[in-house]
């Protein structure tokens, strides 16, 4: 078969292209991205090997996220500080001055 995209193949075989990047890197093979091209059959070979229980899926690698804080509003004129303006830089020999804003 062709060289594909890994990207190409994973939408074909319906699996997540992270997914499918895990198990060819599994298996030896030189991909980095999705981007990457690989050979249709290898990576077939690589998606039923791995989708028996070789390899866990990137849902279950994950850990349970905390439970998210909850933003609390500032109080009037409590806010975040003015961002500070850049120092103005004077201009390079021979050029006239910017114009004030």
């Amino acid at each position: 078969m062709a060289n594909k995209r890994v990207h190409e193949i994973a939408k074909a075989h319906g699996v997540p292209s992270k997914d499918l990047l895990d198990a060819l890197q599994a298996d030896g093979h030189d991909v980095s991205t999705a981007s990457s091209s690989v050979d249709e059959a290898v990576a077939a070979r690589s998606i039923k090997a791995h989708a028996s229980g070789g390899a866990p899926s990137s849902e279950a690698k994950k850990p349970a996220a905390a439970p998210a804080r909850p933003v609390r509003p500032a109080a009037p004129g409590t806010g975040a500080p003015a961002r500070p303006q850049r120092p103005v830089r004077p201009p390079a020999p021979g050029q006239r001055p910017a114009a004030p804003a």
